[in-house]
């Protein structure tokens, strides 16, 4: 019993990551319980250079490690850590529908067990879309 006792706060995140872990494991969903915030939007970027737009407005908003994979047409990049968050990853997917350009933006919290973001993830395409805005 002492050892229960001794060590009940490492049993409690042991049972945490099981239980998320599990959880991701039987649903096949990767993001599992994690944070997350995702929204799109159509623009029209007719007669603009659009990955030179991503890219600053990318670089504007502040977050890091930002690249571009051509064959999903997808932006990635990650925030900083914070006092809400460990970090999030940031996916922006880019597609040409006719005259507009349909833009999904999904914010996900890094660590996989975080739960809440506290509203970061709203706060980070917020802060990508008045960036965009700014360019246009």
């Amino acid at each position: 019993m002492d050892f229960f006792i001794d060590y009940i706060g490492w049993l409690l995140i042991a049972l945490t990551v099981l239980v998320f872990s599990l959880y991701k494991w039987i649903s096949k969903n990767s993001r599992g319980l994690t944070a997350q915030y995702e929204i799109g939007k159509r623009i029209n970027l007719l007669n603009k250079n659009k990955h030179e737009l991503f890219i600053e407005a990318l670089k504007q908003s502040h977050f890091k490690n930002i690249h571009f994979d051509e064959n999903n047409s997808t932006y990635y990049a990650k925030t900083k850590a914070s006092i809400w968050s460990w970090s999030e990853l940031i996916e922006i997917r880019v597609t040409d529908i006719g005259d507009e350009t349909e833009i999904n933006f999904l914010s996900i919290c890094s660590l996989f067990t975080q739960i809440m973001s506290w509203g970061k993830n709203r706060r980070n395409a917020k802060k990508f879309f008045k960036e965009l805005n700014k360019l246009l």
